[in-house]
């Protein structure tokens, strides 16, 4: 049992607040303080496996869709959007370097869009 800290309270009143006394009364909190730190962290691995399982269960039949060329089942087992976006940034951080340019340190797209397009098209005149 790893205690961090115990109130200590001087009385007279037949020492009701004595040490021994407070152990009594916290202890039950204690307990139920510790079970709920327990089922807390029950609760992050059992999730934590499920996600790990869910891996498990579909990378397999996204390899079986790949392989037998089956497209409406690789759409079904991708997450398009999440692609795309992670496309988009691939190139945003890559055209500058590209251009011999820096990298936009700012993760707003479209500002970054329109300042681009005005370099550009000062470049074309």
């Amino acid at each position: 049992m790893h205690r961090a800290a115990q109130y200590v309270r001087m009385s007279t009143d037949y020492q009701q607040y004595s040490i021994e006394n407070q152990a009594v009364v916290g202890a039950p909190h204690e307990q139920q303080s510790r079970l709920l730190r327990l089922r807390r962290v029950a609760t992050v691995l059992v999730r934590l496996v499920v996600y790990i399982e869910s891996a498990f269960v579909s990378v397999p039949g996204l390899v079986s869709a790949v392989r037998n060329g089956d497209a409406a089942q690789i759409m079904a087992r991708t997450d398009l959007p999440r692609v795309r976006h992670s496309l988009v940034d691939q190139l945003m951080n890559a055209y500058p370097e590209r251009l011999g340019a820096e990298a936009p340190a700012t993760t707003n797209r479209k500002k970054w869009r329109s300042t681009r397009s005005a370099q550009r098209s000062r470049m074309t005149l």
